[in-house]
């Protein structure tokens, strides 16, 4: 996703993942832009806040998500340990 975005001229200041064997190749394809090892569930907005500068209700600011891959992927034999993120997109949170 972040690498893409950058492609199509977008500054991307962080991704998360939870799985922290995501970091290397993250930093690798995304430089200049942090990985940040966390469960987006339970990452509060004032994270981003307080790390980044970042301002409410800018209008040049997007946040962008999207499920876990590996569930969907066909190069992935076992569905087992993603089926639980699956659906992250259909989650609610509590606005902060």
């Amino acid at each position: 996703m972040t690498h893409g975005l950058r492609q199509a001229g977008i500054d991307v200041i962080a991704g998360v993942d939870l799985d922290a064997d995501a970091r290397e190749t993250y930093e690798i394809n995304n430089p200049g832009s942090r990985f940040i090892n966390e469960d987006i569930t339970k990452l509060p907005l004032i994270f981003f806040k307080e790390n980044f500068d970042i301002k409410v209700n800018d209008d040049n600011m997007i946040f962008v998500g999207c499920s876990p891959c590996q569930f969907y992927s066909l190069i992935r034999s076992s569905k087992n340990k993603s089926r639980a993120t699956k659906d992250l997109l259909f989650s609610k949170r509590k606005k902060q």
